[in-house]
């Protein structure tokens, strides 16, 4: 359930719009925001449909990086942090501070950001998809 397209769209879209409303203008508009998945392939799923909403809403204003380690193989294809960011994952952490880059989605990996100075929103999916 938790990886169903609905799901994530619904998802993607309340992260987007959190962050565009209530976030992105604190510390001078400099905030930026976390979202930590429970796998890999979730921040693979997340990063995707994150891109999706962005894309669909035509929004220039907010972008997402991923961050995982090794590759991940799903039913649709193999995914590395590289490939999906555009650029070598070792990279990932200095353009992730630059400010075109406002959501990084992780899993396994600067899980230990949140001590970052800019870092004003997160979103731990595993809660979410809980019982209230």
């Amino acid at each position: 359930m938790s990886l169903h397209p609905y799901s994530l769209a619904q998802k993607a879209e309340i992260i987007v719009e959190h962050f565009r409303q209530h976030t992105a203008t604190k510390i001078g508009g400099q905030a930026k925001a976390m979202v930590v998945t429970s796998s890999r392939l979730h921040a693979v799923r997340y990063k995707q449909a994150i891109d999706r909403y962005i894309h669909t809403k035509g929004y220039t204003d907010i972008a997402a990086l991923v961050a995982f380690s090794g590759k991940v193989i799903a039913d649709d294809g193999e995914y590395t942090e590289s490939q999906m960011n555009q650029f070598p994952e070792t990279q990932t952490a200095q353009r992730s501070d630059t400010d075109a880059y406002q959501v990084l989605v992780g899993a396994e990996t600067f899980q230990n950001g949140v001590d970052h100075p800019r870092l004003q929103t997160q979103s731990d999916e595993q809660h979410r998809t809980g019982p209230p």
